[in-house]
């Protein structure tokens, strides 16, 4: 199973958020911490899939930005989309409320024989950590 987190570049105060996989509509509201009026509510959707890509599209006539370096993003136009690489940046503006795509992989057979859970961060190093704290009631608790 993967998971994806969305690492803020530009918010010192803002936590990274942790999606599921599914479509997530990405835009101004509390997901981002995005109360700009120049970002539309639905500005883009971002998709994990079950073999762990990761499709951006973007739903508004603003484009969104992507690119591998913090100056050098380019635009997706409205009803475009693109797949993004671990570490790769996304951005609602081209130069504010951008996240940085870090995809893990998380071992759940570990989770039925009350071991610790093996995570993989998007660099593939192990992590080891205790599945009692992080998995309750039938979810991730971050």
């Amino acid at each position: 199973m993967v998971k994806l987190i969305l690492k803020p570049i530009d918010q010192d105060d803002f936590e990274p958020v942790t999606l599921e996989k599914g479509e997530t509509v990405l835009g101004r509201g509390n997901l981002l911490n995005c109360s700009d009026k120049k970002v539309s509510r639905t500005a883009a959707t971002l998709e994990l899939k079950e073999n762990g890509d990761v499709i951006l599209c973007s739903t508004h006539v603003n484009p969104v930005f992507y690119g591998n370096k913090e100056d050098d993003l380019k635009q997706l136009k409205k009803n475009k989309s693109i797949k993004l690489k671990n570490n790769e940046i996304f951005g609602l503006t081209q130069t504010s409320f951008r996240f940085q795509i870090q995809l893990e992989d998380i071992d759940l057979s570990t989770l039925k024989n009350g071991n610790s859970t093996e995570l993989k961060n998007g660099n593939g190093e192990n992590k080891e950590t205790d599945d009692k704290k992080r998995w309750k009631y039938g979810k991730w608790k971050w």
